[in-house]
C-alpha cells in the first residue's frame, strides 16, 4: 500500500483521493458501516482507499504514469537516506507507450489450456492516462529523472545504454525485435547518474578508454583555432578532417585514454536459467567502477537476478540486494555462488517471517 495513512482500515474503491488526503473516519472500525469493513479486504480491482487516499498494488501496475514516478520517487528517497554523501546512484529505466488496453495482458499465468488475467491483477493495468493519446511515447525515465532533480538528486549525466545500432556496421547490436511498421525499433534505454551532493565519488580512471588514433606529443597545428586545432594536416596545411580530432594527433589527447562517453554499445546477456530479460553484466561493471572504489558497499533496491551482486563480488565490493520475490533470491544466491566457486557466504534476511512469503526479501552478498 501506497501513502495514505497507515492506521486506516481502508475502503477500497474506484475513486482517487488528492495527495495526502485523510478523513475523520479513519481512526478505527467503530466509524465505518458494516458494509464498508465487509468490503475493505476484498479485491476487486479497485484500488484508492476512500478514507485516506491510499492506493494499493504492485509497483509498475499504477493507472497513471504520474503515481507511478511518485512511488520511484518515494522508493529513492530511501536510498538517499542510507547513501553515502558522497555516493552516487545509477539508474536504468527503459521507456513505454500509452495503449487502449486492447492488447494482451502482461500479467498472466500460464495454465493448462493456455493463459489467463491472474485474479490479483485483473482490472489494475490501465488504459490510456489522461493528458496521453494511444500510441504515445510516454517518457517515463525523463519524467522520473526530473522528479528526482525536483526531490534534491544532483542529475549529472543521461547515459544512452543502444542494444543495437544502425549505420555503423561495426556494431549491430542485439535488441528486443518489435512487429511494429509504423516507427524505429526501440533499441536503447537510459542509465541517469545521480548523486546526493555536488561533490561525490567518480573513478575517471577506472572506466577510461583506450585511445583512438596516433598520439603525437610533438605536433602542432599551424593554425590554432577551431577550424585547425586538432586535426592532423597536411603539406600545404589543409587541416584533414578524419577521425576524432581530440584523439587523432592531437597534443592535448591523454596519452592514458580517452574520457568515457555517454553512448554505451552493450548487448543484453541472459544466463542459463534465466526466462527474462536481465541486466548484462557488462553494464554494471562500468557503473560499479566508476562509482565506487574495492572494499565498498553496493545497494540494489531491485536485486532481480543478481547481476549488481554478482559483478560488486568480481571487482571486490560487498553488495546488499533487495528483492520481492523469494524465487528471483533462490536464482541469484545459487548463480552468485556458481560464479564465485564459493559456499556459505552468502546471508539472507527475510524481512518478516509472517510477511516474508508476501512482502519479499533481502539478500546480503559479501
Amino acid at each position: 500500500m501506497w501513502g495514505g495513512n497507515d492506521d486506516c482500515w481502508h475502503v477500497w474503491g474506484d475513486e482517487q483521493k488528492p495527495a495526502g488526503y485523510r478523513s475523520s473516519e479513519n481512526r478505527n472500525t467503530d466509524g465505518l458501516a458494516s458494509e464498508a469493513i465487509q468490503r475493505r479486504d476484498q479485491w476487486q480491482g479497485s484500488n484508492f482507499c476512500q478514507l485516506c487516499g491510499a492506493w494499493r498494488g504492485q509497483l509498475g501496475l499504477e493507472p497513471t504514469p504520474e503515481l507511478y514516478v511518485e512511488h520511484l520517487v518515494d522508493v529513492f528517497r530511501e536510498v538517499k537516506r542510507v547513501l553515502r554523501d558522497d555516493g552516487v546512484l545509477w539508474l536504468n529505466l527503459g521507456d513505454s507507450y500509452a495503449g487502449s488496453n486492447c492488447g494482451s495482458n502482461d500479467y498472466r499465468e500460464t495454465t493448462g489450456l493456455g493463459a489467463k488475467p491472474t485474479d490479483r491483477y485483473k482490472g489494475q493495468r490501465p488504459g490510456t492516462p489522461a493528458g496521453l493519446k494511444p500510441k504515445d511515447l510516454v517518457g517515463i525515465p525523463w519524467r522520473v529523472a526530473l522528479a528526482l532533480q525536483a526531490a534534491g538528486w544532483y542529475l549529472r549525466s543521461d547515459v544512452i545504454w543502444a542494444k543495437g545500432l544502425s549505420f555503423c556496421e561495426s556494431y549491430a547490436g542485439s535488441c528486443m525485435p518489435e512487429s511494429v511498421t509504423d516507427r524505429p525499433t526501440s533499441a536503447h534505454e537510459h542509465l541517469f547518474l545521480l548523486a546526493k551532493a555536488p561533490r561525490y565519488y567518480y573513478d575517471n580512471e577506472a572506466v577510461k578508454e583506450a585511445a583512438v588514433g596516433k598520439y603525437d606529443p610533438d605536433f602542432v597545428p599551424k593554425k590554432r583555432d577551431w577550424r585547425t586545432a586538432g586535426w592532423p594536416t597536411d603539406a600545404s596545411g589543409k587541416a584533414q578532417r578524419t577521425g576524432n580530432p581530440v584523439q587523432a594527433t592531437n597534443p592535448q589527447a591523454p596519452a592514458s585514454g580517452r574520457n568515457l562517453r555517454n553512448v554505451w554499445a552493450i548487448n543484453p546477456a541472459g544466463f542459463p536459467g534465466a526466462h527474462y530479460a536481465v541486466m548484462p553484466p557488462a553494464l554494471a561493471e562500468v557503473c560499479i567502477k566508476a562509482g565506487s572504489a574495492e572494499g565498498d558497499t553496493i545497494l540494489d533496491p531491485f536485486g532481480g537476478a543478481g547481476t549488481t551482486g554478482l559483478v560488486a563480488d568480481r571487482l571486490g565490493r560487498d553488495a546488499v540486494l533487495i528483492e520481492l520475490k523469494a524465487d528471483n533470491c533462490e536464482m541469484a544466491e545459487q548463480r552468485i555462488k556458481d560464479d564465485a566457486g564459493m559456499w556459505g557466504t552468502i546471508e539472507r534476511y527475510n524481512v518478516s517471517e509472517s510477511l516474508a512469503s508476501d512482502a519479499g526479501d533481502m539478500v546480503y552478498y559479501s
